[in-house]
């Protein structure tokens, strides 16, 4: 017989090797290629995700991230991992996924945050599900913790966990149907910014015009007070407003009884507040609810028969910003009086910013409150 050559036998072995992994790699060159050139809807993309622990250590990642993107095509993460450069194809009604995402688990961090980036900067919005998810895991917080986290508690005031009941909050149904309307006012119409000229165009009044015609775009129905009610005998005067403005809203509501929602525009004092977003410099917002509570309890003489539903409504606009615009509003502000805000449920009093602020900062940021409106009121998590 003849005998068998070992090494000639490995040679051979390593050839057939080198052989087969010339084969996978061609096929993996030409696979990666025909993704990028032959499949136009193809999109490389990074995605990111902080993931609160409250939603329940023990789920599995699909059962807490399942993402609609703005091309209508479903991300479902089914298993947890530390990779990147996922690959999207969207086919027909099919959405396949490569492997590639990254997933950083942060434990005292909220909310549940998506961020994709890719060449068209496509934003990320949440099923339905997801989002009713997102605003039961604030339940899961501390009294202590939840107040630090959203709210200023000014000094003239106070707080318990009887008046901020977030589970109270969240159960409250804050959409309208769009045959009803939206009023806007101004109990300090004479506020401008640091380049105002003094006109009411460019006062508060006029940013309050700019977000009365976006959310009429939206299909919303706006009235718009332009009464200056801070004003006597053609003079400011700060200590007739309030007074002023209750008599006028008081005759807005009366002659327009399908109001559903009262926004009382403002323009604070202080240091500029500004972020950017998409790309625009604008003014933070920050919400106002006055609670008719001070130190020594119920303020008697100033009831408000609809602070619970003021106090979820500016909540649930407070949470929804920071799920879509995060840095948009500041903690929202609490003060003892009740600054009219028992008018309606619905009833929101929003400081624009400073008077250290541009106009066009304010007017900008108006694009971006007029969204976060429109998500809460029309329910469209």
């Amino acid at each position: 017989m003849r005998k068998q050559n070992p090494e000639g036998s490995n040679k051979r072995s390593i050839r057939r090797e080198k052989i087969g992994e010339f084969i996978v790699m061609s096929f993996l060159v030409l696979f990666a290629l025909s993704t990028v050139f032959l499949n136009p809807v193809k999109k490389f993309v990074m995605f990111a995700a902080d993931c609160y622990s409250g939603f329940g250590g023990n789920k599995k990642a699909s059962e807490i991230l399942d993402f609609i993107l703005t091309d209508g095509s479903m991300l479902t993460v089914t298993e947890r991992g530390s990779l990147s450069g996922t690959v999207l194809t969207k086919k027909g009604n099919e959405h396949l996924y490569e492997t590639g995402f990254a997933l950083n688990y942060v434990r005292d961090e909220l909310p549940v945050k998506l961020d994709i980036s890719d060449s068209d900067k496509d934003a990320a919005a949440v099923t339905k599900k997801q989002f009713d998810d997102f605003l039961k895991s604030y339940s899961k917080m501390s009294f202590n913790d939840m107040v630090g986290k959203y709210y200023i508690v000014d000094s003239s005031t106070a707080v318990t966990e009887k008046i901020i009941d977030v589970n109270k909050f969240l159960e409250k149904d804050c959409t309208i149907e769009k045959n009803q309307k939206i009023l806007i006012y101004h109990t300090h119409g004479s506020e401008g910014y640091a380049d105002s000229d003094g006109s009411k165009e460019e006062s508060v009044i006029g940013v309050g015009s700019y977000l009365a015609e976006l959310l009429e775009e939206r299909g919303y129905e706006v009235i718009h007070d332009t009464n200056y009610y801070d004003r006597e005998n053609g003079q400011v005067n700060r200590n007739v407003a309030y007074n002023q403005g209750l008599k006028g809203v008081t005759a807005d509501l009366e002659a327009n009884p399908d109001i559903a929602v009262v926004i009382d525009l403002h323009r604070d004092s202080g240091a500029k507040r500004t972020v950017n977003i998409n790309g625009k410099d604008m003014c933070k917002v920050m919400l106002f609810n006055g609670l008719s509570y001070n130190a020594d309890g119920e303020i008697t003489r100033l009831p408000n028969p609809n602070r619970e539903y003021n106090l979820a409504f500016s909540f649930q606009l407070k949470l929804m910003s920071d799920y879509m615009y995060e840095g948009f509003m500041n903690k929202i502000y609490l003060r003892n009086y009740r600054y009219n805000m028992h008018v309606a449920k619905n009833c929101i009093l929003a400081e624009v910013g400073t008077g250290d602020n541009t106009l066009q900062e304010a007017m900008n940021s108006m694009e971006v409150l007029a969204d976060v409106l429109d998500t809460v009121l029309s329910g469209a998590n």
